[in-house]
């Protein structure tokens, strides 16, 4: 594959009752043009057989590993390896809605912008939303499950790279 547009960062820690909601969610994008990378943060659950299902089915998505730590330094490495334009944080017991990833692109490169952010909505256990969350750049929404919030972000990789 030539270099993605975007690299989507996936920290995971004993997230298996959510991770394949997660995975799918991103493999279904309608913007193709992407990586996902799945950072495993030494999880002592099964999460590492969803990785390498999704792995093994589908080259965008590249299994990562790490001793320890928390989300950010499993953030970090995978911001290390990412090839993409720009990269978008999902954490690993939300979804996203099909269209996110196009609509953070297009209207990224729309208005020539180094980020675009958007909203969440917050859900239940059983699905119900709860309630909005932030504010709506964009034309679609992330959805996140316990109390979590899940908000599209993609950030262009030279902000990143001033910030270093």
């Amino acid at each position: 594959m030539s270099n993605p547009c975007i690299s989507i960062i996936i920290p995971v820690y004993n997230s298996e009752k959510y991770l394949r909601q997660c995975l799918e969610s991103i493999r279904t994008q309608t913007f193709k043009n992407f990586e996902a990378l799945i950072v495993n943060n030494d999880s002592p659950d099964n999460s590492q057989i969803i990785i390498d299902e999704f792995a093994h089915k589908d080259p965008r998505f590249i299994p990562l590993f790490r001793q320890g730590g928390r989300a950010g330094g499993a953030r970090n490495t995978a911001l290390k390896q990412a090839q993409g334009q720009y990269f978008l944080f999902v954490d690993s017991d939300d979804w996203i809605a099909p269209t996110l990833c196009e609509h953070l692109y297009t209207t990224a490169q729309q208005y020539n912008l180094d980020m675009v952010d958007g909203a969440g909505i917050n859900v239940s256990e059983d699905g119900i939303a709860l309630k909005l969350l932030a504010h709506v750049l964009f034309g679609g929404i992330g959805i996140a499950k316990q109390q979590v919030v899940a908000y599209g972000a993609a950030e262009k990789r030279v902000a990143l790279r001033h910030i270093d």
